[in-house]
């Protein structure tokens, strides 16, 4: 028999989701946005975390500057996550991770970093739902 998931507190998700938009040094916002199901560039986290960076969850949060950044200011932005609870960010190269196998695609400028962020529980679980169609009040059109 499978194990019912808990249902998904989206006070606690929007809570999570502002504690991220705070570390990037966003204005927190009221409620979650809409979204696309099954894109993990659109989906409602990805959508409410858009702030300028390329947002994209999957297994985690990855959220990309493509060199507008300085890396000086991504490493404050990882040490504020992390104080805001958030376990295991880690900063990379984004020409050495798995979204940029082409490592001469950004010989032209600035390299860019990404901050890795992994999933809450209730984000984990938020995704999986929606994506499952548990949210059609959260569905945006395409």
């Amino acid at each position: 028999m499978r194990k019912k998931s808990k249902p998904v507190n989206l006070t606690i998700l929007l809570q999570q989701c502002n504690a991220i938009r705070v570390a990037f040094s966003n204005q927190p916002v009221d409620a979650i946005k809409p979204g696309i199901e099954g894109k993990p560039t659109e989906c409602p986290i990805a959508m409410t975390l858009a702030n300028g960076w390329e947002v994209d969850v999957s297994e985690e949060i990855i959220m990309e500057n493509t060199g507008r950044v300085p890396y000086a200011e991504c490493v404050e932005i990882c040490k504020r996550l992390k104080a805001a609870g958030f376990k295991g960010v880690t900063l990379k190269d984004a020409t050495d991770a798995r979204l940029y196998p082409n490592p001469y695609e950004w010989a032209d400028r600035e390299r860019p970093h990404m901050i890795v962020i992994p999933m809450t529980k209730t984000m984990d679980n938020f995704v999986t739902k929606f994506d499952n169609g548990e949210f059609p009040k959260l569905v945006s059109g395409e």
